[in-house]
């Protein structure tokens, strides 16, 4: 399985000398998602599939975000409404992978979704 957490890319606007960096991890990433939680895009993000890529845009910042293959199937299943833990269980099926690689790095990827402002986290009632 390609790690999640590990590939996603980041494109700062035009002005930025920063360009395109790699994020390797989230400061928030140790925090335990609860198996029912819903996250869900932020209606400030649009996004798209290019190739095996997803491809994020915050309107608020104007970054670009770049997931790969695997990251983008998480976002693709949390956009569908599956709840975190349901999400978790699909992507089990779909990759090889073990049961921690996948919790620590989708942990670390909702952690940047979430500080990014590019998802919002609620509970299912």
């Amino acid at each position: 399985m390609t790690a999640l957490g590990e590939h996603v890319r980041v494109t700062a606007p035009s002005d930025s000398l920063e360009g395109t960096r790699e994020v390797l991890s989230s400061p928030s990433g140790n925090e335990r998602l609860r198996a029912e939680s819903q996250i869900k895009p932020s209606a400030s993000v649009v996004w798209r599939r290019v190739e095996e890529s997803i491809v994020l845009v915050h309107l608020g910042t104007n970054k670009t975000y770049e997931l790969n293959l695997t990251a983008g199937r998480l976002w693709e299943l949390l956009d569908d409404g599956s709840t975190y833990g349901d999400a978790l269980a699909a992507l089990r099926s779909e990759f090889d992978v073990s049961e921690e690689q996948l919790q620590l790095e989708a942990q670390q990827l909702v952690a940047l979704l979430l500080d990014e402002r590019l998802a919002e986290e609620t509970s299912r009632s």
